[in-house]
């Protein structure tokens, strides 16, 4: 449950391979590109946890949907935003940092942007997030 009593729910592929194998063959280049990174991490010995996971509450009155977040990669380790954009990912990384939800245990949270500007990359630093451009440096 969430701070207003709502049930919350999680939306994540029964099968993590076979999703992983979908966003491979996906048009959109930053599902590819999360592909890449969670067979990289799966190469290197990581276990996927979670994969595209989406969350969201219910509201009992209207039974509406109210979308929380999403997960890119989660490992058991560390749970990881991935994009191709450069910039304007400080606000979702700060979220995946400091929402119960999403993050409960306080994984730390690694942005992997190979494209990321300098000065949104520093953003993600301040509030604390952990940047990486390069996909050797995940495993550091």
């Amino acid at each position: 449950m969430d701070a207003k009593g709502w049930e919350i729910y999680v939306t994540s592929p029964v099968d993590i391979n076979e999703a992983i194998e979908n966003a491979t063959a996906s048009p959109d280049p930053d599902k590819q590109l999360e592909a890449t990174v969670a067979r990289y991490l799966q190469q290197e010995g990581c276990t996927v946890i979670r994969f595209n996971a989406l969350f969201y509450s219910i509201n009992p009155r209207t039974g509406g949907q109210n979308p929380i977040g999403e997960i890119d990669v989660e490992v058991n380790e560390a749970i990881l935003e991935v994009t191709n954009k450069t910039g304007r990912k400080a606000g979702q990384v700060q979220k995946l940092i400091t929402y119960p939800t999403l993050n409960p245990t306080g994984k730390p949270v690694i942005l992997y942007a190979p494209n990321i500007t300098l000065g949104a990359g520093e953003a993600v630093t301040i509030i604390g997030g952990i940047v990486v451009r390069d996909q050797s440096q995940l495993l550091k």
